[in-house]
């Protein structure tokens, strides 16, 4: 692929999603402490978490995948375009995301079969891999905070 701005076209970082969830959604940062629900889907919830903040949760036989999806867009393309792509520097409230949660997401969802699978046709389609399913133990070889 080739795109003035990659990141942005890269399937490893693209799910099929329903448009009402994607647009719910939005920035919000993820996490599993909703505490009133504003907008519930199958098992897509969107809400105010224990601090009152907007988060959103995904269901639980994808949030390892997010998790690995975002680890890979972090790794991939900070320091790009001199970008950083820490949640620090993020426009939105994805700056108020709590890495934690993410590791625990990534740890609590093992890679499994289905994952791979897509993982392996993405690989196919733009010739790179995302390391966090190749290798899951990298998680705790980076520090995500820097």
């Amino acid at each position: 692929m080739v795109e003035t701005f990659p990141e942005g076209a890269d399937v490893h970082a693209l799910y099929p999603v329903n448009g009402d969830v994607n647009f719910e959604r939005s920035n919000f940062p993820f996490s599993s402490d909703i505490v009133t629900s504003t907008y519930d889907y199958f098992e897509f919830d969107k809400g105010r978490d224990s601090r009152n903040k907007d988060v959103a949760e995904v269901r639980d036989a994808v949030k390892g995948d997010v998790a690995r999806s975002i680890f890979y867009m972090m790794l991939t393309y900070n320091g790009k375009y001199f970008e950083n792509w820490g949640f620090d520097n993020l426009l939105s409230d994805a700056e108020n995301q709590d890495i934690q949660e993410l590791i625990n997401w990534h740890n609590q969802d093992p890679v499994d079969g289905l994952e791979i699978a897509r993982h392996e046709f993405v690989v196919n389609e733009q010739n790179n891999r995302n390391p966090f399913i190749d290798f899951p133990q990298l998680v705790d070889c980076i520090d995500f905070s820097d």
